[in-house]
């Protein structure tokens, strides 16, 4: 082995280092640290994870190709290893084995070795970067010809657009001392060159992963409101609770009571900045009004530890009362002071036993005269009555638990819906049934978990679940069916629902995601999660 670089042997010496094996079991290196090496015209070099044909492929070098030496040189199994960096993909490949060669030094004063041309005299001085089946891009804002033949006399039947990819066919050809590539652009096929003078004209486009969507959505999503005056849309969760801009859901949400699981939630109508909630953090459970603008809580309605834990709460329509309760107890307060004005602790008196029962639903009528309550049974509460004044509404045949309580704009309508699909509505001034849907537990009939009627009276929306997530609009009169929404098999349950002041849009809970229907058709405008990509 004889090397000339720098005319001293002795330093040549120093620089390569020993092979770690017996020097019999492989070919005289070639190549050396800091150099460049390309691979010999024909099969590609495997570019491995260890200098070892048992290594993990982690890429390959295709014919032509000039990588970096990193390290090496490593004998084993009879071939010559090298550490490599080629275009980015480090690794290990071979030089050669006792008998062949797979991969030539190149030499930085000399250019590249001669490739046969088309006419048998031309020398293509740039190293071919393509590879066919792979994409390509021009590597300037400069549109790059393409030609009918490979070659400066081939006829232009086209051209690349700057940066635009382009599908690589065949190649290299080189001819007139440049290496040409058939190529598909734009729908036409034909050849353009590589590089001119020492530069390159197109180049691959790097192959990224591809990424996936990271998706965060609402988790634990289960109430849902919109402000007094529609500008604002809270969902409650079990990471507290999630505000949106109405004016633009592409906004990200803003959070708040963050380390809270909120049950359910209530804006005060007059003011956009007051929101009521109850909540539980894992440890106390508590229910409270909450001043978005300052942070800070602008009434505490049931301190930590109450007797029972407090799930439901719901504002007049004119904002002055807010009604929520306390276990088994229900209380209306001064929606500005929090000041009580009633109270009514739920007894049960049948079977001649006194027995005090637990509020599991809440909603007060919008006129503030009633509230409609679900203890285990479906009671009529007249704000300020006595237990003697409480109507149970006899639910005849229903034998399950309800699970939805809505009263209608005017405060003479009370809904119930329960957890096999069945559907009630009540006149609150007879206490008289009006309509009865008994549900079949099927794809369109489900459990019910939130009701709602329209601000305009005429309509009343369902969100059901278990086995499938569906809304269902309904004509108030009779309760005949109006139209459905659905997420197909994506979703297994809606949680609740909401619509804004005007009742041109409902909002309505998918498992994790926020839906917006235009009430125009139920038809969905816009998707809200925490984040989709």
């Amino acid at each position: 082995m004889k090397y000339a670089r720098f005319g001293i042997i002795l330093l040549l010496l120093v620089l390569v280092p020993a092979v770690t094996v017996a020097q019999g079991d492989c070919p005289a290196p070639r190549l050396e640290v800091g150099g460049r090496g390309q691979v010999a015209p024909g099969a590609s070099n495997r570019i491995r994870s260890e200098p070892s044909t048992s290594g993990q492929q982690v890429g390959q070098i295709p014919a032509g190709g000039v990588f970096e030496v990193l390290a090496g040189p490593e004998c084993a199994g009879g071939f010559l290893w090298w550490q490599v960096n080629y275009q980015g993909t480090v690794g290990w490949t071979v030089e050669g084995s006792a008998g062949e060669y797979f991969v030539d030094p190149v030499v930085r004063e000399a250019t590249a070795m001669p490739q046969p041309t088309a006419s048998g005299d031309a020398v293509c001085s740039l190293p071919p970067r393509l590879q066919v089946g792979r994409e390509g891009k021009t590597t300037s804002n400069t549109p790059s010809r393409l030609r009918d033949n490979p070659g400066t006399s081939g006829r232009q039947i086209g051209q690349i657009n700057p940066l635009s990819p382009f599908q690589i066919m065949d190649g290299p050809v080189c001819a007139d001392g440049i290496h040409w590539w058939q190529v598909q652009a734009s729908g036409t096929t034909g050849w353009t060159a590589e590089g001119v003078d020492g530069e390159y004209l197109i180049e691959l486009v790097e192959i990224l992963p591809t990424p996936t969507p990271a998706y965060i959505g609402l988790r634990g999503a289960r109430a849902i409101g919109w402000s007094g005056d529609g500008s604002l849309l809270a969902v409650g969760t079990a990471d507290g609770v999630y505000v949106f801009d109405t004016a633009d859901f592409t906004q990200p949400p803003t959070q708040v009571l963050a380390g809270y699981q909120v049950s359910d939630l209530a804006f005060d109508p007059r003011e956009a900045a007051r929101l009521a909630v109850t909540q539980d953090d894992g440890d106390n459970y508590s229910a409270q009004v909450y001043n978005l603008e300052s942070g800070e809580t602008a009434l505490a309605l049931v301190g930590e530890r109450p007797v029972m834990s407090p799930n439901s709460l719901a504002y007049t329509a004119d904002g002055t009362r807010l009604a929520f309760n306390n276990g088994g107890t229900l209380i209306t307060v001064d929606a500005e002071t929090g000041s009580p004005d009633f109270q009514l602790m739920l007894k049960d008196f049948s079977g001649g036993q006194l027995a005090y029962m637990g509020a599991l639903r809440l909603t007060i009528s919008p006129d503030g005269k009633w509230m409609g309550v679900y203890d285990g049974r479906v009671l009529l509460v007249p704000v300020g009555g006595r237990d003697r004044d409480v109507m149970v509404l006899d639910r005849g045949t229903l034998e399950t638990s309800v699970t939805a309580l809505a009263f209608s704009p005017d405060s003479q309508r009370f809904i119930v819906g329960d957890a096999v699909g069945n559907l009630q509505m009540w006149d609150v001034t007879t206490q008289q049934r009006t309509s009865f849907i008994r549900g079949a537990r099927s794809t369109t009939s489900n459990r019910v978990y939130a009701l709602a009627f329209s601000p305009d009276g005429k309509t009343v929306v369902t969100a059901e679940g278990d086995p499938t997530a569906v809304v269902r609009v309904f004509k108030v009169e009779g309760l005949s069916l109006v139209t459905t929404f659905s997420d197909g098999a994506n979703a297994e349950n809606a949680w609740g629902l909401a619509f804004n002041p005007e009742g041109t849009r409902l909002a309505v809970i998918f498992d994790d995601t926020v839906r917006i229907l235009d009430t125009q058709d139920y038809s969905q405008t816009a998707e809200l999660v925490l984040q989709r990509n």
